[in-house]
């Protein structure tokens, strides 16, 4: 065989690996998902890939809605997610500013602290304690303040590297002009910053919209429910046996956002990534 039938032959065998692992770990649970989430209880409590020998689409879903009040949680969710991910591009773009551009020993030991957050996880008593005691344990506020803080070394890590490959010179021209320390930040770095900030966004999202465990020790009374904390509910009212074909359902209603999301904006994921968002 020649050279080029090898390379040829090298290339489809990994799209053919590529495409079994995607089927295996992707594609075949997400459709064990959707499929038994169309069935029966005793049909779903199988596992089975096969489609339904009896549909119960409309009776799981509006089951759902009414015992997991999904329009509440998705409410919650929205307010959770989105007022902290704004927060957390906003202080993760300037903070990423300043540590780029500073050639100061303290403040490039003071980046690798923060960005060492990103391993260290929280305390679940100190942050409840912490919590109670500036008043904001039990509500969306409290969970809000915890999301900021556990992902903004995460987020300040993906934007510090992107901010270092924005040429200095643009912001020196900019304060020629006139611009002072808040007009370059808001006219010349957070513009650019638009791949990355993508990039974060998707991130941020996935990470906080199927968060559990701690809006689970945080969040006080079912009005408050974010949606993954609506599966537990659902869970929890069945005394006995597990009732896959609303776990399932539930699983759809909370996933359908996020991909959505990831279907639209996963080229500017990539652009982000690769633009310098981990050259950091």
């Amino acid at each position: 065989m020649s050279q080029h039938g090898r390379r040829r032959a090298l290339s489809v065998t990994k799209y053919v690996v590529l495409t079994v692992v995607a089927v295996v770990l992707v594609i075949g649970p997400f459709w064990v998902v959707l499929v038994n989430s169309w069935k029966t209880f005793g049909e779903a409590s199988r596992m089975g890939l096969g489609l339904p020998t009896e549909w119960a689409i409309v009776e799981n879903y509006v089951e759902v809605f009414q015992k997991a009040s999904v329009p509440d949680g998705l409410r919650n969710s929205l307010v959770v997610t989105i007022t902290a991910i704004v927060a957390l591009i906003l202080l993760g773009a300037g903070a990423a500013w300043v540590f780029a551009r500073s050639t100061r020993r303290l403040d490039r030991a003071a980046y690798y602290l923060v960005v060492l957050g990103i391993f260290i996880p929280p305390a679940v008593v100190t942050t409840i304690a912490m919590l109670r005691t500036v008043g904001l344990y039990g509500g969306h506020p409290g969970l809000i303040v915890f999301y900021i803080g556990a992902f903004l070394p995460l987020t300040i890590f993906l934007m510090t590297g992107f901010v270092r490959s924005i040429p200095v010179e643009l912001e020196d021209a900019a304060r020629i002009d006139g611009c002072g320390h808040l007009g370059v930040f808001v006219r010349i770095i957070l513009p650019l910053l638009r791949p990355i900030i993508a990039t974060s966004v998707v991130l941020l999202m996935i990470l906080i919209w199927n968060e559990f465990f701690w809006a689970f020790f945080t969040l006080k009374g079912t009005a408050n429910n974010t949606l993954p904390l609506g599966l537990y509910y659902v869970q929890s009212q069945a005394l006995y046996q597990t009732r896959w074909n609303l776990v399932f359902t539930h699983i759809v209603l909370v996933s359908a956002p996020l991909l959505f999301v990831y279907v639209l904006a996963q080229r500017r994921i990539m652009s982000g990534l690769t633009g310098g968002a981990l050259k950091g």
